[in-house]
């Protein structure tokens, strides 16, 4: 099985190849006993509905809010929704390297005069990676926000600490 698994929801998201996998899928198959390759998903797992990656049928799908942190997730993932297995197919992704760079289709292909053909996926083709940063951000600025306020804290109390000295007449000149 793949390296990476992610959470969606209550469910578990497993990369395999240069796809995500549902890891629910897996409890009701049989034949677990080797590994979990491209070819055996292939093999096992039947999709009830095969949608490609960017098409009008997606963003129906991307439109329904319990499907769209699975669409987030990638653009080839397999996924139980609604009682069926769909799977989301981005051909001109597919590659046997999960690691490898991925120019979209959309900036790859040109027309005869040169110029980019195609649509702008959106948002929903950002992926983990575009949320992970904005985590990392939120935390960092967290972690700001939080040692600023200890400096404040640790000056107020060395201040009234100050303060009661003085007027206590405690201070050695």
């Amino acid at each position: 099985m793949g390296g990476n698994v992610s959470n969606v929801g209550q469910r578990s998201l497993a990369q395999v190849g240069a796809q995500q996998v549902d890891l629910s899928l897996l409890r009701q198959q049989k034949d677990l006993d080797g590994p979990v390759t491209d070819e055996w998903i292939a093999g096992n797992l039947k999709a009830d509905r095969t949608v490609q990656f960017g098409s009008e049928e997606y963003f129906a799908l991307a439109a329904d809010p319990e499907a769209r942190p699975y669409l987030q997730s990638g653009r080839n993932v397999v996924f139980a929704y609604q009682g069926q297995i769909i799977a989301i197919q981005d051909t001109s992704a597919l590659s046997s390297e999960p690691d490898s760079p991925q120019v979209p289709a959309h900036v790859r292909s040109q027309g005869p005069d040169g110029a980019p053909q195609g649509r702008s996926v959106g948002i929903a083709s950002m992926g983990v990676s575009a949320l992970r940063l904005a985590v990392y951000v939120a935390a960092l600025l967290l972690c700001l926000v939080i040692s600023l306020a200890l400096c404040l804290v640790a000056m107020l109390v060395f201040y009234h600490a100050w303060r009661e000295r003085i007027l206590t007449g405690d201070v050695k000149r």
